[in-house]
């Protein structure tokens, strides 16, 4: 095709150079004439062709010079760079984007070795690459760095082949120094929020919408290492939907619930959600809370998932729930006690009073009936007593006591009271163990600690009681309630017997809560120990589990005076008086009870119903009263009040408080002192004849001591 193409173009030049010939040159006649003017003929025509020729040619060459300066034009502007490489490395050509790439003119680079504008670090990966294009093996583009002239950095994609006739490299360069540039801050960003992420103490972790996990903190990792089995606390890879359940197969309070709340953030109908859960480890419970925040990466959903351990915040309000209802619990019972205290008053002293008749003390039977009664009556009176113990409002002889000589002289007691079939055992420590405290309550403490510990090892085991001094930190003060950082002393009882569930001991200090049969106990026994260690201003905690046995915590104040042994009560003689005595108390019959026994003694006796008759009579009569006998609690004007009162009508008047709470309980903080003494409700005639005398016999109140307050109204 190619040769006939070539002859038809000879014979259409052919054509037209004879026809350019005719119309320049005459026609000669007689062509036959002569051969020579053929031949010039022939030569004239050939002379046209050969100017027809060139004149294509020309036209060919100027057009293939305009085609060339346009591929030299696309060759030198190209959005990217061409360079030619030598097999050693050498830039044989470059166009003018690979120069500018350079920051040189293709003059400066032009047999340079590229190797030598490679950066030092790129430098290992262009050889390989270099040794890859010309043993023409796969390969795929490389990321380089190169040094331009002004000395900054110049991030390029290389790409080539090897040219099969030279075996020069052709390649081309493409400028990547924005992406490169973006990637980094990328990075730096994302190492930034790893670092704010590692550096926060709850545990963060990052799913994508199905819930896998694909990122998680130092904390999350540290966590999940310590406590494996324990949270949900999985690696990367892991579904967080799936590990909701806890190993004790406990769910998140709610646990469908809480996976369509997280599925709501991760679906974008909800910005987030927040749930807490508990979790149960071998050895303690913790309490978590869980915020599940939803954001958007590269168009994908994705949740950031932070745990926050919650457990102290949980154990204090646990603290307080139950310091609150252990308080509202207590000040029902105190407040039992004490109109019960009124009834027994009433009861035994009258029952004490009638059996000193002649008419009783004749008749057998009837004598016998009222000891019942007077023995029942002080069995009740012992029921309230633990029943104020519990409700810190018992009348307490505080004093310096070594606890551990207290517990070494009951270790006969407490080993006839358990029993052969229980091991006792004593750890004490060499350091001072005093503290300041009613020893005959603490003695109390240590028996019910002791009976409760026998009850719970019925088949035998060991009973372990300790006196060991320690030191609160703030924070572990902060786990008991209403103590403070400082020396304390810590009294143990433990025992190895069936320990309690979680529900027991959530009610084990609660008055009338006992797991004993219904005629084995009370259940005032741990109630009382927990009103007399709170009185005492300490505190107490106790750990069980089923099967594992129970210790209780007490702690005492640590006190550096110390006096071992108890100091027994003093016997008051029972000297009758002469003096005059104001009864004041609301109850007619404790007030009729007390102005009989009061009589009897030889006292001059003037009673009132309540403070205001009480101050009307100090006001309108002129008779002298020695001692002011009066109620604490009572309608209208209570007994603080009404002393206050009366010593400023009367200076001097000693006063003799009678209640069915402790002395502690009496409002405004008014304690019995030289000239103010108390009798604590139910007593007997003789406890109240001699408390009288005592109050008489004391120092008269002195007219600087007398407060000045202004005295209130009597109503009509």
């Amino acid at each position: 095709m190619t040769g006939q193409s070539g002859d038809d173009d000879a014979a259409a030049l052919r054509a037209r150079a004879e026809l350019s010939q005719a119309r320049t040159t005459p026609a000669t006649k007689g062509v036959d004439a002569h051969e020579g003017l053929r031949l010039v003929h022939e030569l004239q025509v050939h002379q046209i062709e050969l100017q027809m020729q060139n004149e294509a040619l020309r036209e060919s060459r100027s057009a293939l010079e305009v085609q060339a300066e346009g591929y030299r034009e696309l060759y030198d502007f190209a959005p990217v760079g061409y360079i030619t490489l030598s097999p050693a490395g050498a830039i044989l050509r470059s166009n003018l984007t690979a120069a500018t790439l350079f920051g040189s003119s293709r003059a400066d680079i032009m047999g340079r070795s590229f190797r030598a504008l490679v950066l030092p670090a790129s430098v290992p990966a262009f050889n390989t690459f270099l040794a890859q294009v010309l043993s023409q093996d796969d390969k795929g583009p490389l990321d380089v760095a190169l040094m331009r002239a002004d000395g900054s950095t110049v991030w390029c994609r290389l790409d080539g082949a090897r040219h099969g006739q030279t075996g020069n490299v052709n390649a081309t360069l493409t400028d990547i120094s924005d992406r490169v540039h973006a990637e980094t801050s990328l990075r730096a960003a994302e190492e930034f929020t790893r670092a704010a992420l590692d550096a926060l103490s709850a545990h963060v972790a990052i799913i994508d919408d199905t819930g896998t996990i694909l990122h998680v903190n130092t904390a999350w990792l540290a966590f999940a290492r310590e406590n494996d089995g324990v949270l949900p606390l999985v690696g990367v890879g892991a579904n967080y939907l799936d590990t909701l359940a806890s190993p004790s197969g406990e769910q998140p309070n709610d646990g469908p619930s809480v996976r369509n709340g997280i599925v709501g953030v991760l679906s974008g109908r909800q910005p987030e959600f927040v749930f807490e859960y508990p979790c149960h480890s071998p050895t303690t419970q913790r309490w978590f809370t869980a915020r599940v925040t939803r954001f958007e990466e590269h168009g994908a959903s994705r949740a950031i998932i932070a745990h926050q351990n919650i457990s102290d915040r949980v154990s204090l309000e646990t603290q307080l729930l139950q310091s609150q209802k252990m308080e509202t619990v207590g000040r029902l019972a105190g407040g039992i006690a004490h109109d019960f205290n009124n009834l027994l008053t009433i009861i035994a002293g009258n029952t004490e009073l009638a059996r000193t008749s002649a008419v009783v003390a004749a008749d057998a039977t009837l004598n016998h009936d009222l000891r019942e009664v007077s023995d029942a009556a002080t069995r009740a009176a012992a029921l309230t007593r633990q029943l104020l113990a519990f409700s810190r409002q018992q009348l307490m002889a505080f004093q310096p006591v070594d606890l551990t000589a207290l517990v070494d002289n009951l270790r006969d007691l407490v080993q006839r009271l358990i029993g052969p079939q229980i091991q006792h055992v004593v750890v004490r420590d060499a350091r001072p163990c005093g503290i300041v405290a009613d020893p005959v309550q603490i003695e109390q403490i240590i028996m019910n600690l002791i009976v409760n510990a026998r009850d719970a090892m019925p088949d035998g085991g060991t009973l372990t009681i300790g006196v060991v001094p320690v030191e609160l930190d703030a924070h572990a003060a902060s786990e008991h309630t209403g103590l403070h950082e400082g020396p304390y002393v810590a009294l143990t009882v433990q025992d190895t017997g069936v320990g309690m569930s979680d529900a027991t001991l959530r009610r084990i200090f609660e008055p009338f809560f006992t797991t004993k049969p219904a005629d084995k106990g009370s259940g005032l026994g741990l109630s009382t120990v927990y009103g007399i260690v709170n009185q005492s201003h300490g505190s107490i905690r106790v750990a069980s589990q089923l099967g594992g046995g129970s210790v209780f915590t007490a702690l005492f104040p640590r006190s550096d005076s110390i006096r071992t042994g108890t100091t027994p009560l003093e016997d008051i003689a029972h000297a009758e008086g002469k003096e005059t005595i104001l009864v004041v108390e609301d109850e007619a019959a404790i007030r009729r009870l007390s102005e009989r026994i009061l009589r009897g003694a030889g006292y001059t006796v003037f009673t009132a119903g309540n403070g205001v008759e009480a101050l009307a009579f100090l006001s309108q009569h002129s008779a002298r009263v020695d001692l002011l006998l009066t109620d604490v609690l009572m309608p209208m004007m209570g007994g603080v009040e009404l002393a206050t009162a009366a010593r400023r009508l009367r200076p001097g008047t000693r006063v003799l408080f009678a209640s069915g709470f402790s002395d502690a309980a009496i409002p405004g903080g008014t304690s019995p002192d030289d000239a103010t003494h108390f009798i604590a409700k139910p007593y007997s005639s003789q406890q109240l004849t001699a408390i009288v005398r005592s109050a008489l016999d004391a120092p008269q109140v002195s007219a600087s001591a007398t407060e000045s307050t202004r005295l209130p109204k009597s109503e009509d």
